[in-house]
């Protein structure tokens, strides 16, 4: 049994659908660039990774709606995930 398909569920599909590409173009990039932290491109890949997982715990609320695991999951990645972002700026703006 299945709930309903909410906003939030839409939106979440959408990220899966944006942040796909993302992630493979910040993985490219990873291994072009290196692993240095410095650089910024790691935290962007952690990034992306973080919300597509964020986006698929979302997703699993759907065909799981008394399962409180999934809503936790969603939200901790959703709160977590912008920690990676704060430190890709920091890479970038380091390097210009």
């Amino acid at each position: 049994m299945s709930g309903p398909i909410t906003p939030i569920d839409i939106l979440s599909i959408v990220k899966l659908i944006i942040y796909s590409p993302l992630f493979l173009l910040s993985f490219t990039l990873l291994f072009r660039h290196g692993f240095k932290r410095a650089s910024g491109w790691l935290p962007l890949a952690i990034f992306c990774l973080m919300r597509l997982m964020g986006s698929a715990a979302q997703l699993a609320t759907i065909t799981f709606p008394n399962n409180d695991n999934a809503y936790i999951m969603a939200d901790v990645l959703l709160v977590v995930g912008l920690a990676p972002l704060l430190i890709t700026g920091l890479g970038l703006i380091s390097r210009a």
